[in-house]
């Protein structure tokens, strides 16, 4: 990853609908301090929510599916740890893509609880939540993408526990080709739209 204080990067948060600006103020290994928009309302961050850290070197543009370790809501910091960064130009919609998304998680006929999703393929997608469920559950997470709500039903296929929440793997189960398609298309949005927010920065340099 090369980025340096001073970079300005883009940042994607399930509380905002679009990516926004933020700058590096220091890399630590694989983890980035940045500081936020000076009207951006740090208290909508939460410590471990995912987010997506956007970034251009050269020619190449970066999505860097990243957890949040640590929030200043005082002086606008936050730092990012960076679990995992793609290329996006030669992402191909069936790996998986990082993401910030709401999601209402169920078990089958049970009540819905909040999770939120970071990353997403057409065969699964990584969660986090509150909830305790074991592997081999059934369930259905109810995402949220482009404004509207997309039904994924799938089986739990692993279980991690970080300092705050639940983080779960799930395969889904692509029931009919309406959804199928639909998740497709949803995936080139949020390709399409990561790369927007991030050659955006180049143009305003």
């Amino acid at each position: 990853m090369n980025l340096k204080p001073g970079d300005i990067v883009t940042i994607a948060h399930y509380s905002k609908s679009t990516p926004f600006q933020s700058v590096v103020l220091n890399i630590m290994e694989n983890e980035v301090l940045l500081n936020l928009p000076r009207k951006f309302p740090a208290y909508d961050l939460f410590e471990d929510d995912p987010a997506v850290l956007g970034f251009q070197t050269g020619p190449d543009i970066f999505a860097a599916e990243c957890s949040i370790r640590y929030i200043n809501a005082k002086d606008g910091n936050v730092v990012l740890k960076i679990e995992n960064t793609e290329h996006i130009k030669e992402k191909r919609i069936f790996e998986r893509f990082p993401v910030s998304l709401y999601a209402d998680l169920r078990i089958k006929n049970g009540k819905k609880k909040a999770a939120y999703v970071r990353n997403i393929s057409l065969n699964g997608l990584s969660i986090v939540s509150k909830t305790n469920l074991s592997e081999g559950d059934e369930v259905v997470c109810d995402t949220y993408i482009d404004n509207r709500v997309l039904e994924l039903a799938g089986t739990v296929i692993w279980k991690g526990k970080s300092s705050k929440n639940f983080q779960y793997g799930i395969k889904t189960v692509l029931q009919d080709y309406n959804t199928k398609n639909s998740l497709k298309l949803y995936l080139n949005i949020l390709k399409d739209e990561q790369e927007r927010a991030v050659l955006h920065l180049k143009e305003q340099k």
